[in-house]
């Protein structure tokens, strides 16, 4: 899973909206096992974002000869924190 904004959009939630649908679905309708985000190593509010969605580093990789973190969430993990989230 990624996601790209334009700097003039920074900061309206419009990444971390997309990003729970994205998860959601991936997890609910695939019925994924897990679900990865690359994220570039200096891109400190992508890092943010994917540890709010739960997932947790993973290791480094490189795409495209770019190296690239790697976040991840397992699908018991997901469904742990979903059942923690509708016990509030």
């Amino acid at each position: 899973m990624g996601w790209g904004i334009l700097p003039v959009f920074w900061g309206m939630g419009l990444a971390q909206e997309a990003a729970t649908a994205a998860l959601h679905w991936g997890m609910n309708n695939l019925k994924k096992k897990s679900i990865c985000s690359l994220v570039h190593p200096q891109n400190s509010a992508s890092m943010k974002l994917a540890k709010k969605l739960g997932q947790s580093y993973s290791h480094n990789q490189k795409v495209a000869d770019k190296e690239v973190q790697v976040y991840k969430i397992s699908r018991r993990e997901f469904l742990g924190k979903q059942d923690t989230e509708n016990n509030r």
